[in-house]
């Protein structure tokens, strides 16, 4: 809200926090608060601005690395008790994976899907339209 305030695009996600928290084993609230205010508030310094302009790529990259690593794992976490054994389980998770992993986007005249959309809306559809077998059996 403030980068948007100031005329910026914020656009730090969900999963970029999950990451930080994963990486950190820090999930305090008031931590999390606390840091963001800072953050904002040295971002108006140029010295500190310079320096972390400072930080080579390489290392940027090693971060970024373990970042989205760590923002990946925590997906896969998240399916971990699912029945991987049942096919239409095996087919939604793939059809998800796929698509997001690959890189398939849509674009529809001036709209573009981007891949974690895409995975996401193939994922709910497949997930609707395929037959669930154990659901049945409870009946």
């Amino acid at each position: 809200m403030a980068g948007a305030f100031f005329g910026g695009c914020p656009n730090t996600t969900y999963g970029e926090s999950v990451g930080c928290v994963a990486i950190t084993g820090n999930a305090s609230v008031l931590t999390i608060l606390v840091t963001a205010c800072m953050a904002i508030l040295i971002s108006f310094f140029g010295p500190f601005v310079t320096f972390l302009s400072s930080i080579p790529n390489c290392v940027m990259g090693g971060v970024c690395i373990t970042l989205y690593g760590f923002i990946a794992v925590s997906g896969l976490k998240m399916i971990q008790k699912v029945d991987l054994n049942e096919n239409r389980n095996l087919f939604v998770v793939a059809v998800i994976l796929i698509c997001g992993i690959g890189g398939l986007v849509l674009k529809f005249g001036n709209i573009e899907l981007t891949e974690v959309a895409v995975a996401l809306i193939l994922g709910i559809i497949v997930n609707l339209i395929t037959p669930n077998k154990s659901a049945k059996k409870a009946k």
